[in-house]
């Protein structure tokens, strides 16, 4: 329960998605490049191997679900830290 709580406060199901600050501009601009260079190398693999270019989707589609795992674990461990920096705090007893 504790896991699906934190899961699901990471998905943003929790907190509406408008209350995340808008991306930055540098962001943006990363995202852009990144989003040009894929279309690219994919278009040139696709023409030259089709066949790999399957693969290096399925790659990156593996890659993408593995970031978005880590990202929550460390969501999830930020989370614990923060709350037990704040236990002594609002609970002076406990510590």
């Amino acid at each position: 329960m504790y896991d699906d709580i934190l899961r699901a406060l990471y998905d943003g199901q929790i907190a509406p998605w408008e209350q995340e600050p808008p991306p930055t501009a540098s962001r943006r601009l990363a995202q852009e490049a990144y989003n040009i260079a894929r279309t690219k190398v994919a278009q040139e693999l696709r023409s030259a191997v089709p066949r790999a270019a399957d693969r290096l989707e399925e790659l990156l589609a593996a890659r993408n679900d593995l970031s978005y795992e880590e990202c929550a674990q460390a969501f999830a461990q930020g989370f614990v830290l923060g709350a037990r920096f704040m236990l002594p705090v609002l609970d002076p007893g406990s510590g």
